[in-house]
């Protein structure tokens, strides 16, 4: 009887073990009731440090300055874009943007008087054209990276505002190509390549359509090119016309004779 009892205990001291651990009963492992996780805002938005905002600004017209004389940017590109984003998080984008066109403005303004060398022939005078439309339109590419948040926030929420690209377009039209001298000499460059290449002799096709996009993309085609393009055919077919009307009068010379 008593080694039955002792064998007994020890079967229940196994049955009460699992692997070798002890369980524990289902009130242990009952969870807690769970608790919400409040997050409250800051009852005041940080305030910026004293001049940052004119610091910052002064930070980024460097850059823009940079890339419009193609030299060193000392500073980090992503820094850059940080520094728009935070400006226009503290409800600076009006002057932000006004100050960006503003600079802009002034370098279009500084690259007319390089247009003004009456010692140019037509050629020369249109590639000079062409690589001041090219060196443009990549700065604007990179203001443009930089002043990305500026352009997707405050830009696209104001319908009356360009773009910073439409913006550059808008500006190189103004200041560079809405000049008279420039226009007129590019128009007549233009129309000179052409009637070459009518004529059989090899031109430049790669800067013809260069400049022949930058006039569309500055949407002064239409009125600045096709009507000079049509006075240009009618002269053309003009002096054909006399000329074929020489050669029959001549021609009925010789037979009447």
């Amino acid at each position: 009887m008593e080694q039955d009892t002792q064998r007994k205990a020890n079967f229940s001291t196994l049955v009460s073990h699992t692997n070798g651990l002890t369980k524990t009963s289902a009130l242990a492992t009952k969870p807690s009731a769970s608790k919400k996780l409040i997050i409250k805002n800051f009852k005041e938005k940080p305030k910026l440090p004293d001049n940052y905002t004119q610091d910052t600004w002064q930070k980024l017209q460097e850059a823009v300055n940079a890339i419009e004389n193609s030299t060193y940017i000392k500073y980090n590109l992503e820094e850059l874009y940080q520094a728009v984003e935070n400006l226009c998080s503290y409800k600076v984008s009006h002057t932000l943007y006004k100050q960006l066109r503003q600079v802009c403005e002034e370098h279009m303004k500084s690259q007319i008087h390089q247009f003004s060398e009456e010692s140019l022939d037509s050629f020369l005078f249109l590639k000079k054209v062409n690589l001041c439309w090219k060196d443009h339109c990549r700065q604007m590419i990179m203001i443009r990276s930089i002043f990305l948040f500026l352009d997707r926030t405050y830009v696209l929420q104001n319908s009356m505002l360009p773009s910073i690209w439409d913006m550059g377009l808008e500006l190189f039209r103004c200041h560079v190509i809405s000049d008279k001298l420039v226009q007129t000499k590019t128009i007549d460059g233009i129309l000179l390549l052409i009637e070459k290449e009518r004529s059989g002799e090899a031109v430049d096709r790669s800067l013809l359509r260069s400049l022949l996009g930058m006039l569309s993309d500055l949407q002064v085609y239409k009125d600045s090119f096709e009507g000079g393009l049509w006075r240009k055919q009618i002269a053309v077919c003009s002096r054909r016309a006399k000329a074929n009307a020489s050669e029959r009068e001549r021609f009925l010379n010789i037979y009447i004779m």
